[in-house]
């Protein structure tokens, strides 16, 4: 802690240079740690007693050195005992912007050694120390006696109440090299109460960003794991890599391993997660989590994401992860040049729900793709070419392995009085191979394929009225697109089409299909319209509705698709956010002739912080595709912020379809100022999963910043 206070006092050593007057700036002859800087000193008075061997410089003395500034009283060279002192409302200020105090100060000539009293400091990042005594021994320790730490302000209105908390203890010893304070006979105070004691404390150097050591623990429990105590320790392997190993001990199973390490370098980034146990049934589980990224050149770079399991519901079941239905495995690398782009990847699938057979999990090995997108032309006219390949293979069910490539030319063209076109000429291809592919209650194997030529034509006319106090916009918008019939043969199984929704995102693209093995055929046509206001002040509003039209009845899409008739659903969103303190998002599919909603999102968020209200309500209609029922719930909270420091905000979703039912509740309490933190959670789950069950789940954390994070759980 002293070190660069005393170190700053080498500027003392200026006084060593002949002088003929109080105020100076020379430079010391010779080779020393002071060539080629100047020092600069003033002073009322410079005296020097050639007897005794002692040189004084007395009265607003001032000393400047390399960005340093001591100011004091009176300041003597012993040249003798080489001891160099400072006293009277001694003050240093570092470049670092730390600001050391003192009554006394005394250092001898090889820095080793050093003795100050009422020794008070602030630093940088608006901690304080202060110590009625300090020892500086072998020039790698500062032991300070009766001392207290803190990172509060003081109170503005009565700087000498005590803060918030602070550590006070009869010996705080810091370790220069080790970058650490230890406390020995130390107490916690908080608002001038002791609350707790400790022989022993140790925390890293506040001005230390980086420290291996351990964290504070984590105490909490479940009705599945009983209590559990969880002590991390942190290693800083280097500048750029370091690493968090926690051991978290139950009452009802064994010990749990858990790690993390975060590397940083010039080319790249790797986060890696993961731990490990070996439970009360004999059985090893664990999971792994890593991501990456690495830049290879200037067009290429390459990443990865890992996510493993030892089963479904060992996440969930300990605490690692909330509830996805699976786990991905994707690594790729990928290539940018100009207007061209290419990716390769491959993807591994770990599903966690009950019904899911790992047997029949895909293993995408490779995807690949390239996309080029031509130089206009004289008339804005461009080129564009899309081609691929995907290896999907399963241990039990179909192996697909597919070819596919697109082929366009681009016409954008904006009308004089403008209305804005984009006229699209494309030639599509697609190559297939098919393993135990399951068709009509037979097995299907060979190859198949088609050849898709399409025309679209995308027409938008903006209409625009300004007004005195806002701007609207009303643009109407048709797109028509002709392509044969039937490009869907049964032979080509569907991998990467089923998660289609069609709705107000789609409605006018040329293929609304997500992937590329289910293709939108026959004449057809999506026409809408779109409204948008802009206030002159902060706001807005846009409005989208739309329908379309398919000449062509086939089974393309799915009789609870919204797309399934010749006239589809009426699909649209509302989009309102007048001012600051409220915003509204509707979204929504109707049925045709009933007008019933088959698909409903709606948000809001309304208020300041003093008091906010959200609400999310969303209802989807039954997928005979996926397989998925209806689905209808509704999440709300409500959050204040109560005060400068105190925050509040509470929760809760609820299942609105057959059986009306809570999903979770959960309540947080915050106070938070610029030293300390305190929450408060409460959660209430009533999903369960196998031998992962729902319960009440409480969380208290408090934070002492720069000293640490405690918390305490229980579920």
């Amino acid at each position: 802690m002293i070190r660069r206070f005393a170190s700053a006092l080498v500027l003392l050593a200026a006084f060593l240079l002949p002088a003929q007057q109080a105020t100076a700036a020379e430079q010391k002859p010779g080779k020393s740690d002071f060539d080629s800087e100047q020092v600069y000193f003033s002073a009322d008075e410079v005296n020097q007693d050639k007897e005794l061997g002692i040189m004084t410089a007395r009265g607003h003395v001032e000393v400047s050195y390399q960005g340093r500034v001591l100011l004091a009283e009176q300041i003597s060279y012993n040249t003798r005992q080489d001891i160099i002192s400072a006293s009277g409302n001694v003050s240093l200020l570092e470049p670092s912007g730390d600001v050391f105090f003192a009554d006394y100060f005394e250092l001898s000539g090889d820095l080793k050694e050093a003795t100050s009293k009422n020794l008070r400091i602030l630093m940088a990042n608006r901690t304080r120390l202060a110590a009625a005594k300090s020892t500086r021994v072998a020039g790698e320790k500062n032991v300070m006696e009766k001392a207290v730490y803190s990172a509060c302000e003081p109170c503005k209105d009565d700087p000498k109440k005590a803060p918030l908390w602070q550590v006070k203890a009869m010996k705080v010893t810091n370790d220069e090299k080790k970058q650490t304070f230890e406390y020995k006979d130390a107490w916690l105070e908080f608002a001038g109460v002791p609350v707790a004691y400790t022989p022993y404390f140790e925390h890293a150097d506040p001005r230390v960003k980086r420290h291996s050591g351990f964290l504070p623990p984590s105490f909490g429990g479940s009705s599945q794991l009983g209590g559990s105590l969880t002590v991390p320790y942190y290693w800083a392997i280097s500048n750029n890599q370091d690493a968090t190993i926690s051991t978290m001990a139950t009452g009802k199973e064994n010990l749990v391993m858990i790690g993390e390490h975060r590397n940083r370098m010039v080319t790249g980034k790797t986060d890696t997660q993961g731990s490990l146990t070996y439970d009360s049934k004999n059985t090893v589980r664990g999971h792994i989590k890593a991501t990456g990224l690495f830049d290879i050149d200037e067009t290429w770079r390459a990443g990865y994401q890992v996510e493993r399991t030892s089963d479904d519901t060992y996440l969930r079941r300990y605490g690692f992860r909330g509830s996805d239905r699976w786990l991905e495995t994707h690594p790729y690398v990928e290539g940018f040049s100009g207007r061209n782009y290419a990716r390769m990847e491959s993807y591994l699938y770990q599903g966690l729900s009950a019904k899911d057979d790992p047997g029949k999990a895909p293993v995408v090995l490779p995807v690949a793709e390239l996309r080029r997108v031509g130089e206009p032309g004289s008339q804005g006219q461009y080129w564009s070419l899309d081609a691929g390949m995907l290896d999907i293979y399963r241990g039990e069910g179909t192996d697909t392995r597919r070819l596919s490539s697109r082929l366009a030319w681009n016409l954008p063209y904006t009308a004089p009085a403008g209305d804005k076109y984009k006229l699209t000429a494309e030639l599509r291809g697609d190559g297939y191979h098919i393993s135990d592919y399951q068709l009509h209650n037979r097995e299907e194997n060979g190859f198949t394929g088609r050849v898709v030529p399409q025309l679209s034509l995308d027409w938008r006319y903006p209409f625009v009225r300004n007004g005195e106090r806002f701007t609207d916009v009303v643009e109407p918008i048709v797109v028509g697109t002709v392509s044969p019939n039937g490009m869907n043969p049964a032979r080509i199984p569907n991998e990467d089409s089923l998660d289609f929704e069609y709705d107000d995102t789609n409605i006018f693209l040329p293929q609304r299909f997500t992937g590329l093995d289910r293709v939108e055929g026959g004449p057809r046509v999506a026409y809408g319209v779109k409204w948008s206001v802009f206030g002159k002040r902060p706001g807005a509003m846009t409005a989208l509705f739309g329908q379309s039209y398919r000449a062509h009845v086939d089974e393309t899409y799915a009789r609870d698709s919204g797309l399934q008739d010749n006239l589809s659903d009426y699909v649209g969103r509302l989009d309102v956010s007048p001012m600051g303190n409220f915003k509204m998002l509707y979204r929504f599919r109707l049925d045709k002739d009933s007008l019933a909603a088959r698909r409903s999102e709606v948000g809001f968020q309304a208020g300041p912080k003093a008091l906010s209200l959200a609400a999310n309500y969303v209802f989807v209609d039954k997928n005979s595709i996926t397989g998925y029922p209806d689905r209808e719930q509704v999440n709300m909270s409500v959050s204040s912020k109560l005060t400068r420091y105190w925050s509040a905000n509470a929760g809760t979703v609820y299942n609105l379809g057959s059986d009306i039912e809570p999903l979770s509740y959960s309540t947080q309490l915050v106070y938070e100022d610029e030293c300390f933190a305190l929450s408060a959670n409460y959660m209430r789950k009533f999903t369960y999963d196998r031998d992962y069950i729902g319960g009440q789940y409480f969380l208290f954390r408090f934070t002492l910043k720069t000293l640490g994070e405690f918390q305490a759980s229980a579920e």
